[in-house]
């Protein structure tokens, strides 16, 4: 499933493997659900934070070769993990992405002010100049 929401996207998978009658535990997708989350850049689509949640359950059962295992029940154990983008990534990805763009626009601005203020100090002298000398064509 699908669904954007403003600049987050998540995303549910849902896969289950059928689970052993004496697991005790039941399919449930409300929980059982393996849950991703993402935000992305607007202008190139790519993740800005990411994170994904899933359960990894372990088969455990009696052993003979493992005296610690010796006197286990049969049953399912549940282990929870998740993931993340680092630090290190999301700064490598702002210092080549995101920080070029901004650096851009600040320039673009800068220049379109300097601009303007050219054209307002050659519209001043040239007034002065017309006003002192008189409008001579020639």
């Amino acid at each position: 499933m699908y669904r954007k929401e403003g600049r987050e996207l998540l995303c549910t998978v849902r896969k289950a493997r059928p689970l052993p009658p004496s697991s005790g535990l039941e399919k449930n997708f409300k929980v059982f659900t393996s849950i991703r989350t993402m935000k992305e850049h607007l202008l190139t689509g790519l993740p800005l934070n990411g994170g994904k949640k899933f359960q990894v359950n372990f088969n455990l059962k009696p052993s003979e070769k493992y005296l610690s295992f010796a006197n286990v029940s049969h049953m399912i154990f549940p282990i929870f993990w998740s993931a993340a983008l680092t630090k290190e990534l999301a700064d490598e990805f702002y210092n080549r992405i995101i920080l070029p763009q901004e650096v851009l626009a600040i320039g673009s601005w800068t220049a379109v002010g300097v601009g303007l203020l050219t054209v307002v100090v050659v519209g001043a002298i040239t007034v002065r100049e017309y006003r002192r000398r008189g409008f001579r064509p020639y």
